[in-house]
């Protein structure tokens, strides 16, 4: 469908390979509800435990969950001590210098997430760059069922169907 609902097991690291030149102004985030800041929702990100439990510690620890930003394999964090950086500045940086041409020539871009929180059963990944762009994330227990089958937050949007003329050029709505 247009808005794919995916799952991923907990405790098991999930990559997401955005080297295709399709996701060119399109980095991933993750987030407990839909666009994450568009939508004025919590991002998953090293000291912000998950929305299910407020009294994790992992924040005193920068250990909570979140999506770990890589460039040729190499971890894009560049200062450890930050509770903000996980290396999404640096990694939205080469989306806006340089061009396309740069993004492509500087390698492959991919995002780690691993979620290891027990009270997490959906979070959301949305387009860093482009409001609306948000697809559901179930999480799965070890035997690959959802732990809540339940939507718990609604997309408050429809993705709209591209008609034949947006098919063949590429674009959307011209």
């Amino acid at each position: 469908g247009y808005q794919p609902t995916l799952g991923m097991r907990q405790n098991v690291l999930h990559v997401f390979d955005q080297t295709n030149t399709t996701n060119w102004y399109h980095p991933l985030g993750f987030a407990y509800g839909p666009d994450g800041v568009y939508g004025d929702n919590v991002e998953l990100e090293r000291a912000v435990p998950a929305i299910g439990n407020p009294d994790s510690d992992c924040a005193d620890t920068y250990s909570c969950d979140c999506p770990q930003y890589k460039l040729n394999g190499e971890n894009l964090v560049t200062d450890e001590t930050d509770p903000e950086d996980f290396g999404l500045d640096e990694y939205e940086g080469f989306w806006f210098s340089g061009g396309r041409d740069e993004w492509i020539d500087a390698g492959n871009f991919t995002v780690e997430v691993n979620i290891t929180d027990d009270s997490t059963n959906e979070i959301f990944a949305f387009c860093h760059i482009h409001n609306q762009m948000s697809f559901r994330i179930k999480i799965l227990n070890a035997e690959g069922e959802m732990k809540n089958s339940v939507t718990e937050i609604e997309i408050p949007y429809e993705y709209v169907e591209r008609d034949d003329f947006d098919v063949n050029c590429g674009t959307f709505n011209v």
